[in-house]
């Protein structure tokens, strides 16, 4: 992630960290993905996380967006997560394809 400003590389860390603190080894998958990582972004594009953990549930989803919220209003970013029950996760849809293919993980 050398292309992205140190800055941005805290704030993605910060928030991988309080991810996996929260949910432990439910976390399956923690990757930016979108322009971002196809170094196709501007400087003010927003950083897309997704976030793969088992068994989780709306208020969860919700946690892990306010989390992102702050830690992005903290440095000045926008974090667009999005996050899925590895339950309800296929690998078969566009998202799934382009996160396969420009994914970094986190």
């Amino acid at each position: 992630m050398a292309h992205l400003s140190a800055l941005e590389r805290d704030a993605l860390d910060e928030l991988a960290k309080q991810i996996r603190e929260r949910f432990g080894a439910r976390v399956r998958r923690l990757v930016l993905f979108g322009s971002r990582a196809r170094r196709e972004g501007r400087h003010d594009s927003d950083l897309d996380v997704f976030a793969l953990v088992d068994g989780l549930v709306r208020g969860e989803r919700r946690a892990i967006q306010d989390l992102a919220f702050d830690i992005g209003l903290e440095h000045g970013l926008v974090i667009s997560p999005i996050a899925v029950a590895t339950e309800s996760w296929r690998d078969e849809t566009p998202l799934a394809g382009e996160i396969a293919r420009d994914g970094e993980p986190l």
